[in-house]
């Protein structure tokens, strides 16, 4: 978890921007990718969201309000699971260092989010707050640029209504 406000700020930036598209289910994974001082990656953690909330196309309701009530029932329901769940995700990605080479210094980070289909950003949100919500990513940080790259499965969780995986992508350095 972060304490730095710049950086809160900035997760919660990416995240309002997902927050229309995922009823949509037009969100495929939510990546942290490490990035070395040169600009390239050296490490990208995937959150597959492929099943967060699946809803069979009978079930999807008219309106984004009736889906968030389904969606908060759900949680309601499994909060106090999910919760210990999300924390055993926190903790593999924790535990995932002693798998992966360690990193070099004056590294950075970006949060990629990985569309199924190609999108345009919201201009409704660019509107409101004369920031565009998200750039197409750029070449090195699509994932594409992990082909040849170790995979390392870290989590899964299915809960039925939620499906969630959470896998490492580390570049083969040399």
């Amino acid at each position: 978890m972060s304490r730095h406000p710049d950086i809160n700020r900035y997760i919660n930036h990416v995240v309002e921007a997902c927050k229309k598209d995922m009823p949509k289910e037009a969100i495929q994974s939510v990546a942290v990718v490490i990035i070395d001082a040169q600009q390239k990656p050296i490490e990208r953690y995937v959150f597959d969201l492929n099943a967060v909330f699946h809803m069979s196309p009978h079930q999807f309701p008219d309106s984004i309000i009736t889906y968030v009530a389904t969606v908060a029932q759900i949680l309601e329901m499994h909060l106090p699971d999910l919760e210990i769940q999300m924390r055993g995700f926190l903790l593999r990605i924790s535990a995932a260092q002693a798998l992966l080479q360690p990193l070099p210094g004056n590294c950075t980070f970006s949060l990629t989010v990985d569309t199924k289909q190609p999108m345009n950003p919201d201009s409704e949100q660019e509107a409101k707050t004369g920031v565009s919500p998200w750039i197409p990513a750029e070449e090195f940080q699509k994932p594409e640029a992990f082909r040849n790259s170790n995979l390392i499965p870290l989590k899964s969780l299915n809960t039925g209504a939620i499906q969630l995986s959470l896998f490492v992508q580390e570049v083969e350095s040399g």
